[in-house]
């Protein structure tokens, strides 16, 4: 299969666009050879024209991969937008320090000890 041919791309696009909002396009990316640049279509009406580099996947994902990706991705995003808004940060006027509620401070605790031993966040 030639999956660097304009008619491949053009069949992957396709069925992505009947599933969700990314589309792909070759990488141009010497560090990223032979990969898909992976965009989302901004749906925004007011930049409905805008495509958002999402990253690289490996230029034989099958196309169900990356639909399956994109649910899960905006369910994660909604997830981290739903743990923000209940997130309280206390600004202490007499000593101008922040604080946090408990489950932001664990967060940031976590996210800390990962930093400094070298780790990947989780």
């Amino acid at each position: 299969m030639n999956y660097n041919s304009a008619e491949y791309i053009k069949q992957y696009n396709k069925t992505l666009n009947e599933h969700c909002d990314w589309e792909i396009q070759l990488s141009t990316d010497e560090e990223h050879k032979d990969s898909f640049a992976v965009f989302h279509l901004n749906t925004h009406p007011a930049e409905q024209d805008t495509a958002v580099f999402v990253g690289y996947i490996p230029i034989v994902t099958p196309v169900e991969s990356l639909i399956c990706s994109e649910s899960f991705c905006f369910d994660y995003c909604r997830l981290g937008i739903g743990i923000g808004r209940k997130i309280r940060i206390f600004l202490s006027t007499e000593s101008g320090k922040l604080f946090f509620d408990e489950q932001c401070q664990e967060l940031l605790n976590k996210l800390q000890a990962q930093a400094t031993e070298g780790s990947e966040p989780q």
